[in-house]
């Protein structure tokens, strides 16, 4: 009869984050990216890049968009488990006229309390992300560092989540 008690209370606890049930699957709004880039490609067909410098920190946010950088939403999935889903939602612009959306399994990377930290990285394996999420106060965010033909680089998402 204890070892009931016990593994009931145990479950309780593992699914509650300071009284407040988990969620397996989270939306998220990203309401900001930061981005700074090391430009290195020495080539006259790309004018502005005929040195290797780093380039100024760019900054877009819902109320001043801007067509560099794209806002994408996020949708997380399988939370409970060590291998989460992200869908990553490309908005319609001039790249994708329809808009597209990206499925990733990612890998948990850490968990405690109200924090988990997921890892995932493009097919290529040139663009790798971490996001940590707080569960209880439903928000996130992302990292992104990638390296390119032209550039490497990192991307700072901010997100709200529901």
């Amino acid at each position: 009869m204890k070892k009931i008690i016990v593994f009931t209370f145990t479950l309780l606890i593992s699914r509650s984050v300071y009284g407040q049930e988990q969620s397996s699957v989270l939306q998220c709004k990203c309401n900001e990216k930061i981005n700074k880039d090391y430009v290195f490609l020495l080539s006259d067909t790309i004018k502005d890049f005929k040195e290797k410098k780093w380039l100024p920190i760019k900054t877009v946010s819902r109320e001043v968009m801007n067509q560099e950088l794209i806002l994408r939403d996020k949708i997380f999935a399988k939370l409970d488990s060590k291998t989460p889903i992200i869908k990553s939602i490309t908005p319609p612009h001039g790249y994708f006229p329809e808009g597209e959306i990206t499925e990733f399994e990612g890998s948990l990377i850490h968990r405690s309390g109200s924090i988990l930290m997921i890892k995932w990285e493009n097919p290529s394996a040139n663009k790798v992300w971490i996001a940590t999420i707080n569960l209880e106060q439903k928000k996130a965010i992302i990292t992104e560092s990638y390296e390119g033909l032209t550039s490497f680089g990192i991307n700072i998402e901010i997100l709200d989540c529901k």
